[in-house]
C-alpha cells in the first residue's frame, strides 16, 4: 500500500512538472493592445444594444447643471470642421450640455460671462496668440487653429491633418481649463477649484505632479543638475582642487600611486615576455 501511495504521488508530481513545462509564459498568453477607435466603436454598439432591450434612453429634465461652450471667433476654419470636432468631443464627456456659439473677438472672460458657459473653449485664428492659452482658476482656454497648420506646407497635408489636429487640440484645451493638470489626491494646491482655496493648502507640490513633471521634462530634452559628493567627483576625474582638509585627504587617497605594481597575465597560449 505504502509502494502503491509513493508510485502516485511521483506520477502526479512528475505530471504537474511536465504541465508547468509545456504551459507557455504568460505574457504569451496575453492579447496584444486593442485599437482604441474599435474599442471605442464596440462600447459604443454594446451601449445601443443594451437601450434596445431596455425601451430606449430618457433624460430626466432639470438634473443638469452648468454647460460647455466652445466659442468659435474666427472664420478662417469653417464651421463644419468646429462642429465635427466638438461632436467628436461630445462622444467622450457625454451627458453634459455642450453648445457651439458664434461670437465676434473679446477678451476670454467677457466671451465666457457673455455665454453664460461654466467651462469655455475660445477658438481664435490670429499670428499672435500662442497654439494654447489655458487660466484654470477662470476655467477658460483659447485655442489658436492658425497655429495648427505648423509644418503643414502642402494643400494635401493640411487636407490629410489640420482637421484631426483641431479636433485633438480642443480636447487638449477643454482638459486643460478644466482640471486636466489637478491631482488625484485631494487637500492640496494642485486640486483647488478657487483661488481661496489655496489658503488651505500645504505650499508643497503633490508627489504624482512632481512626478508628471519631471517626466514632461526629459520629453523635451531637458536635464536635472546631477549633485556627487566630492570623493565621487574624485574618483571620476573632474573634481577640483581641494579646498579642506578632508577633500585633500580624498584626494590624496584617490590619486595616490599604487603600492604594487599593475601585472597583466600574458594572452593563453603565448609565453610570458622575457625581462
Amino acid at each position: 500500500m505504502k509502494h502503491t501511495a509513493s508510485a502516485i504521488a511521483a506520477a502526479l508530481f512528475a505530471t504537474s512538472v511536465f504541465a508547468a513545462e509545456a504551459r507557455p509564459p504568460v505574457l504569451k498568453q496575453l492579447p496584444r493592445r486593442a485599437d482604441p477607435v474599435a474599442v471605442a466603436k464596440a462600447a459604443r454598439e454594446r451601449a445601443a444594444r443594451r437601450a434596445a432591450e431596455e425601451g430606449g434612453v430618457l433624460e430626466r429634465k432639470g438634473v443638469s447643471q452648468g454647460k460647455i461652450v466652445f466659442i468659435d471667433t474666427q472664420t478662417a476654419v469653417d464651421k463644419s470642421v468646429v462642429i465635427g470636432a466638438v461632436e467628436n468631443f461630445d462622444r467622450m464627456i457625454r451627458r453634459y450640455d455642450i453648445h457651439v456659439v458664434r461670437e465676434s473677438p473679446a477678451k476670454p472672460a467677457e466671451l465666457k460671462a457673455r455665454t453664460g458657459a461654466s467651462v469655455a473653449v475660445i477658438l481664435v485664428f490670429d499670428d499672435d496668440t500662442p497654439s494654447m492659452l489655458v487660466s484654470p482658476d477662470e476655467r477658460w482656454a483659447v485655442v489658436n487653429f492658425k497655429k495648427l497648420e505648423e509644418g503643414l506646407k502642402s494643400e494635401e497635408a493640411k487636407k490629410k491633418f489640420f482637421h484631426s489636429r483641431c479636433s485633438k487640440q480642443l480636447q487638449r484645451a477643454f482638459v486643460a481649463a478644466c482640471g486636466g493638470i489637478n491631482s488625484s489626491f485631494k487637500g492640496n494646491i494642485m486640486s483647488v477649484t478657487s483661488i481661496p482655496d489655496l489658503d488651505l493648502c500645504v505650499d508643497m507640490l503633490p508627489v504624482d505632479r512632481v512626478s508628471a513633471a519631471n517626466e514632461y521634462m526629459k520629453a523635451i530634452g531637458m536635464k536635472p543638475r546631477r549633485l556627487v559628493f566630492y570623493s565621487t567627483a574624485c574618483e571620476e576625474g573632474w573634481a577640483p582642487a581641494p579646498t579642506n582638509a578632508v577633500q585633500k585627504k580624498i584626494w590624496d587617497d584617490v590619486h595616490k600611486l599604487p603600492s604594487k605594481p599593475i601585472t597583466i597575465d600574458p594572452e593563453p597560449g603565448k609565453p610570458a615576455a622575457k625581462k
